[in-house]
């Protein structure tokens, strides 16, 4: 697969002529992390098991997730049309699966 950041990248500048490059630039980083995240969390839950201890513990993704949410729907980010980033990241790892 392509690097999954620019996949984001190059359609959130698509959909954003207007922003600011480096403002599109954290937007896919946190695109990129949210997905992967939410991906994570799908696959092995809210709770997995610490590498050492054999604990239960909250999955690392989810606070990853929550920061992500907070910053791409805030206040600075708000603005930026995302719908197609994200549907362009999840098909293109869709399409890796199939692989």
């Amino acid at each position: 697969m392509t690097d999954p950041y620019l996949i984001v990248l190059e359609a959130l500048e698509e959909d954003n002529p207007q922003e600011k490059y480096a403002l599109l630039q954290a937007c896919a980083n946190w695109i990129v992390l949210h997905v992967h995240g939410t991906d994570n969390v799908r696959r092995y839950g809210a709770q997995v098991l610490h590498p050492k201890s054999g604990a239960p513990i909250e999955n690392p993704w989810l606070k990853t997730i929550s920061t992500a949410e907070k910053s791409l729907f805030g206040k600075s980010m708000a603005k930026i049309k995302k719908d197609n980033a994200f549907r362009a990241l999840q098909e293109a790892m869709e399409e890796e699966k199939k692989e």
